[in-house]
């Protein structure tokens, strides 16, 4: 089934919620935002997953380590409610 991961980037910590096509959550945790952590957390998935974070200033360093590891990103900015 298709899973959809969304992480709310901060600065010591982030959120990850996985849910699945249907909206139902499979998934919910709270960790250090730091790659490896993040990437331990998220990799039982698979990479087919599809993964959203929010776009800030800081991002370049998760999106580029998940992009090399093969999962697919968007963007997205909440004030905009955009996402790309």
């Amino acid at each position: 089934m298709k899973l959809y991961c969304g992480i709310d980037l901060g600065r010591t910590h982030c959120e990850i919620c996985i849910i699945n096509a249907d909206g139902v959550v499979v998934h919910r945790a709270r960790v250090e935002s730091a790659f490896l952590a993040i990437l331990k957390e998220i990799s039982p998935f698979g990479i087919e997953m599809e993964i959203v974070f929010e776009s800030c200033n800081t991002w370049y360093w998760l999106g580029d380590g998940l992009r090399q590891c093969g999962y697919k990103l968007g963007m997205s900015h909440t004030s905009l409610k955009l996402c790309i």
